[in-house]
């Protein structure tokens, strides 16, 4: 936050414009994947979604604050992220529940 308060985005380099995003990135992804994990025994039925959760839940909220920052950001854009971000959870889900049906008839 300190290097983001202290620099003028005009004066920057393209590069010091998408450090902020990708720290921004990590930092949601461990808090995300801390809170799954402190939440309990995970049942292993679920284990590709509570896997990829923090994934999903990081990458969502990045991109809509890097729209935002540009100027972008709609009601449309929200909406496209949020069914995007559901689409990727019953993928994730339903790809989990596959391979664990295919080791169990192996």
């Amino acid at each position: 936050m300190a290097f983001i308060s202290l620099s003028k985005p005009a004066n920057l380099p393209s590069w010091g414009l998408i450090v902020p995003f990708i720290l921004l990135y990590f930092a949601m992804r461990f808090t995300v994947g801390l809170a799954v994990e402190t939440k309990g025994q995970v049942n292993p039925h679920f284990h590709a979604v509570v896997r990829w959760l923090p994934v999903v839940v990081a990458l969502s909220v990045v991109v809509i604050l890097a729209l935002q920052s540009i100027g972008q950001l709609s009601t449309r854009d929200v909406i496209a992220v949020v069914l995007l971000v559901m689409l990727g959870y019953f993928y994730v889900h339903r790809n989990g529940s596959n391979q664990k049906n295919k080791n169990l008839h192996r």
